[in-house]
């Protein structure tokens, strides 16, 4: 291995081989080497000093420079222990020999079992000493597999090994104890939840609300489930666990601040304190709701299995919005607004400049697995100071967005009037601009942005002229969420009723999307014929008057 992740980690190995390209390697090697053994209590037969120089020799241990001596040496200490290759010493074609990072593939689970030693005074202030201060390091030196390890199981296992690393390599605080056994006390200490890991890894749970000592309620496939079987002790207990999950992100509950929201990559917690162990807001218990974020981007044909939308809503989509449609997502809370949202830019060239804004960190474009190769994804948030000046909300985000020069503005959220009237201007100066809206249906959505601007026919002309689709999603009974209507909008009669061409319904009877029009905007037939597009893919999603007339 060349960069060993942790002595942890070789020390679990089956072998490990320290590879030397010249002396300073081999330096570093040999002290790896004699950790391994002297701290981590490593077999030294395990152990293979390995260099490319055939001149470096030791007393102490074989040093090898040939594979085929280390083969033959593997054979005769367990013969089959080791995965090794009959033949020639040289790659054959299809192998590879490289760098890499053991911690991405192992798939060793070590669990954490309780330790039940009761441990001296003097100890157990050490204890937790030492547990503060590893905790402290973590935060420092790995802080986003830290917080990911809440959620996690690999970043919870890194974490664990970490953890043995930080406390075996301490001297600070001398204990009785087997380091052994310290080094467990303080892994369950950090990285486990009690009753509530269980829940938090498994990935079918997207949401999970805490209302009391057993009234747990998730959220999975789409229905709210309560699991009585899941308890915490007391309030105590459940404060113990409140603990664990913000103190990676540095924000604990407190008198003076009884509700904590953190928003951090992988997931967003919200917390509130009770009035009984805290002079909080919540009357009964303590309250904790936890969002999950998953790594992954929802593709087209797992939309359509699930039935969010059609195949010919997938088409549709590949079809406009690369074409540069301004496009509202409306829909109540919890309807799959944002996860619509960001599904977006996979209809987009992977160098298209999105620039995303929204007041906590959902989106997570730069993460997702399928945005890996888009590179140009930068991300703006919300920065609130007691200072209204210093303060930078949705709307000043905004303007300072449109002079980076964006293809794209991704916008969470339009939530108040300096928002919109910004996001407004930003469709005005040629910015293809994706946002969503709280409301109950398309014509709704319309209605509450018009307002949101001043609902004068001065705004309602701007407006018509620059939002070209409404995409409304809704949550049905059965916990599916679904695209229930795709419109355009074309204008309004005068500042209060919109006027909507709808192009996709959902049919309740059928289950299903029906396409029920075609675009016939002004504005949205102009940016189609400016990317030229096919005759047929024109015949199919736009008005044949307006066809005939472009041609």
């Amino acid at each position: 291995l060349i960069q060993p992740t942790t002595h942890f980690a070789l020390r679990t190995s089956d072998a490990v081989v320290l590879y030397s390209a010249d002396a300073i390697d081999f330096v570093g090697n040999y002290t790896h080497y004699r950790r391994l053994i002297e701290v981590f209590s490593a077999e030294r037969e395990r152990l293979f000093l390995f260099t490319a120089d055939s001149n470096f020799k030791i007393e102490e241990a074989p040093v090898y420079s040939k594979f085929g001596d280390l083969l033959k040496r593997w054979k005769e200490l367990a013969p089959n222990a080791f995965p090794v290759r009959e033949g020639s010493e040289s790659v054959r074609e299809g192998e590879t020999v490289g760098i890499i990072e053991p911690l991405e593939y192992l798939d060793v689970h070590i669990s954490v079992q309780p330790v039940g030693t009761e441990y001296s005074e003097g100890d157990s202030k050490k204890l937790e000493s030492l547990k503060n201060y590893v905790r402290f390091r973590l935060q420092e030196d790995h802080l986003d597999e830290y917080v990911q390890s809440l959620t996690h199981e690999p970043s919870r296992q890194k974490i664990r090994y970490y953890i043995s690393d930080l406390v075996r390599e301490q001297t600070e605080y001398a204990l009785s104890i087997p380091v052994n056994e310290a080094v467990e006390w303080v892994q369950k200490e950090i990285t486990e939840l009690g009753v509530l890991q269980g829940i938090l890894d498994d990935p079918s749970i997207s949401s999970i609300e805490i209302n009391g000592l057993d009234q747990v309620i998730v959220e999975q496939g789409g229905q709210d489930k309560h699991l009585p079987e899941i308890r915490f002790q007391s309030i105590t207990h459940l404060y113990e666990v409140i603990n664990k999950m913000l103190m990676p992100i540095g924000k604990p509950i407190s008198s003076t601040d009884p509700i904590v929201d953190a928003n951090y990559r992988g997931f967003r917690i919200c917390v509130v304190a009770d009035t009984k162990e805290f002079q909080g807001v919540s009357a009964n218990a303590p309250l904790i709701s936890i969002r999950k974020f998953p790594p992954d981007v929802f593709t087209d044909a797992q939309c359509i299995q699930y039935g969010n939308i059609s195949a010919e809503i997938s088409e549709f989509l590949k079809f406009i919005v690369p074409k540069g449609a301004n496009i509202v997502i409306g829909g109540g809370t919890n309807s799959g607004k944002t996860t619509q949202l960001i599904r977006l830019p996979m209809y987009m060239e992977p160098i298209t400049r999105i620039i995303s804004i929204e007041d906590s960190e959902e989106m997570l474009l730069a993460s997702k697995t399928q945005y890996q190769h888009y590179p140009n994804l930068p991300s703006l948030l919300v920065k609130e100071l007691e200072d209204e000046k210093k303060s930078y909300g949705i709307a000043k985000l905004i303007k300072a967005c449109l002079r980076l020069r964006p293809t794209v503005m991704g916008i969470g959220e339009i939530r108040d009037e300096p928002a919109a009237q910004q996001s407004l201007i930003g469709m005005n100066t040629g910015h293809t601009v994706w946002t969503t809206i709280h409301a109950n249906s398309a014509r709704e959505a319309a209605t509450r942005f018009l307002q949101l601007n001043g609902n004068t026919a001065a705004a309602a002309s701007q407006i018509s002229g620059s939002i070209d689709l409404i995409l409304f999603q809704k949550k049905l009974r059965s916990g599916v969420r679904v695209v229930t209507e795709i419109c355009e909008l074309i204008g309004y009669r005068g500042t209060e009723e919109p006027i909507l061409n709808p192009i996709f319904k959902y049919e309740h009877r059928l289950k299903t999307q029906v396409k029920v029009g075609r675009i016939k905007s002004e504005a949205l037939l102009e940016k189609i014929y400016l990317q030229e597009p096919g005759p047929e893919e024109l015949r199919r999603w736009c008005e044949v008057k307006e066809l005939k007339a472009a041609l």
